[in-house]
This record gives structure tokens, C-alpha cells and sequence, in this order.
């Protein structure tokens, strides 16, 4: 019995020595992101990709407007960054993206009833593509 617990000492001394070591604040921190950016570009393609990414076609008259001009607007996962982003769209919809960018937005405090409540924050992402491309999901719109 004492070499037991013996034994499970020295291994969570062992255990509390290699987190120690391992805790460098600024490394850990970008090889974890990388880890992530890297599982979730690689990992994931096609479709599986797009839906994780891409929640959906964000469309109002300004989007509109834009799609006629080669930049579409959808609405993306809050933590996806441009690159995920763009490979979502190039592999969803099998066009060439020329630049991405993101919008943060707050959620609006509304009213329910006697009670305030408040709408999700959201990103959107706005998705230029290379001329004479087009996506067919905003022709109908």
C-alpha cells in the first residue's frame, strides 16, 4: 500500500513539473491558435466547411446593392477569421474570392413586452469576388 501512494506522489509531482515547464504565456498562446486556425482549415472541407463558417446569405437592400457589384455579405460564425472565411466561400460556391472583410455587430436592446431584452451580437462578412463571377443564391433575391 505505501508504494502505492508513493508512486502517485512522484507522479503528480512529475505532472505539476511539466505544466510548470510548459507555461510559457506568449507561445502557448499562438501555437494553440495555430493548432485551431490549422484543425479547422484542414480538418473540414467542402460543404462541412461552409456550414461551420457560413450561417447565411445576409440579405437587405444594401446587400443587394452590392451584389450587383460583385461584393456579397453573409452572415459568418462570431470567432471565424477571413481565411476560414474564404476558403468557406471558394469551396461552397466554387469561385475565385478576392478580399474579405468583417463587421462586428452589437446586439440592440429591444423591448419585450414589459421586459427589455437584447438581440444577439453577430459578424458579417462581406465577400468581393473576381469579376464576372457571381453567386446564384443572391440572383433571386
Amino acid at each position: 500500500m505505501a508504494l502505492l501512494t508513493k508512486r502517485k506522489k512522484e507522479i503528480v509531482k512529475e505532472d505539476i513539473s511539466s505544466l510548470k515547464s510548459s507555461k510559457t504565456k506568449s507561445s502557448k498562446k499562438n501555437s494553440d491558435k495555430e493548432k485551431k486556425k490549422d484543425v479547422a482549415i484542414k480538418g473540414q472541407t467542402g460543404r462541412v466547411l461552409s456550414s461551420i463558417v457560413l450561417r447565411k446569405p445576409y440579405v437587405t437592400e444594401k446587400s443587394h446593392e452590392l451584389a450587383q457589384k460583385g461584393t456579397y455579405v453573409f452572415e459568418v460564425k462570431i470567432d471565424a477569421d477571413k481565411e476560414m472565411i474564404r476558403r468557406a466561400v471558394e469551396e461552397l460556391y466554387s469561385v475565385k474570392v478576392v478580399a474579405v472583410r468583417t463587421i462586428r455587430q452589437k446586439g440592440i436592446e429591444r423591448k419585450f413586452g414589459r421586459s427589455l431584452g437584447k438581440t444577439r451580437n453577430f459578424k458579417k462578412a462581406m465577400v468581393t469576388l473576381r469579376k464576372g463571377q457571381t453567386i446564384e443564391v443572391f440572383q433571386g433575391a
